[in-house]
């Protein structure tokens, strides 16, 4: 049973590594074991909804359980008082209003923010659940939790919040597909009129999406052309993030192994 639970684990921690459906043969050869008993493994976790098949394809990618158990185990954690100095750096860097972000189903929640005292400061809700199709805080979730994740989201409803937002499920596509190209996802109005909002994944050190940082910025004060600078910045605290906080083994107080590059999914804007 635990030699099981184990070889499962390794299986389920390659293939958060990677932003893509894989094979059998892929996932037997990076994890060192044999195909038939991966292919045992996946059926099983398939059955259990932690991974999901493309039946036309037969490759196999994280399923919505996956989203439902990272969700389940940040809401049981002291995460506020990990990440308030990195917040208040951040925000103080940026001179605007920051917040950390994680999936609640179908929605974002802010788990904690940090604002400047400057005109035109922007203010969050804390607790409060937001949309994910017009916030870029919930569109940095909801692009690395997978297509059928999308798929669900449109099915339930692109609803227009103002007349800015993405509400053609195709355009919405593109976005997602756009976002994991960039490494951060932006909002110009969506879900407020005059608010700019630009957001990057937090992952945690082996690959896997379980938050997002965000900057919101008043549409007057708004430089354009800055996105990917301030992506950049977002990114570097992310990073810190995920050393500090959300590494596999961490004791919450940053005392780690440090994360492989092949993890960092902010690679796509740090090389840029």
């Amino acid at each position: 049973m635990v030699k099981t639970v184990k070889a499962a684990s390794a299986i389920l921690n390659f293939m958060a590594s990677r932003n893509t459906e894989m094979g059998v043969t892929e996932i037997a050869r990076a994890t060192g074991m044999g195909k038939s008993s991966v292919h045992r493994i996946l059926r099983t976790l398939v059955q259990a909804g932690f991974v999901r098949i493309n039946p036309a394809t037969s490759r196999y990618a994280l399923g919505l359980r996956m989203v439902d158990m990272a969700r389940a185990a940040l809401t049981q954690m002291d995460l506020p008082s990990r990440v308030r100095s990195l917040l208040n750096r951040l925000s103080e860097e940026l001179n605007e209003t920051v917040f950390l972000s994680v999936l609640d189903g179908t929605r974002a929640k802010i788990l904690d923010s940090v604002s400047q005292s400057r005109f035109l400061s922007i203010t969050v809700s804390e607790d409060t659940l937001y949309p994910l199709h017009c916030t870029s805080s919930g569109k940095a979730l909801a692009a690395y939790a997978g297509e059928d994740f999308w798929e669900v989201l449109i099915n339930e409803g692109l609803t227009p919040v103002t007349p800015n937002t993405v509400v053609e499920p195709d355009v919405f596509r593109r976005q997602m597909r756009e976002i994991t190209r960039l490494g951060y996802a932006c909002n110009y109005g969506e879900y407020e009129v005059g608010t700019i909002c630009i957001s990057v994944p937090v992952p945690t050190s082996e690959g896997s999406v379980v938050a997002s940082l965000t900057v919101a910025i008043p549409s007057a004060r708004f430089v354009k052309g800055s996105e990917e600078e301030i992506a950049r910045k977002l990114a570097s605290t992310a990073n810190d993030l995920t050393k500090r906080v959300f590494a596999v083994g961490s004791d919450g107080n940053g005392r780690l192994d440090e994360p492989s590059q092949d993890q960092a999914l902010h690679r796509s804007i740090q090389s840029n």
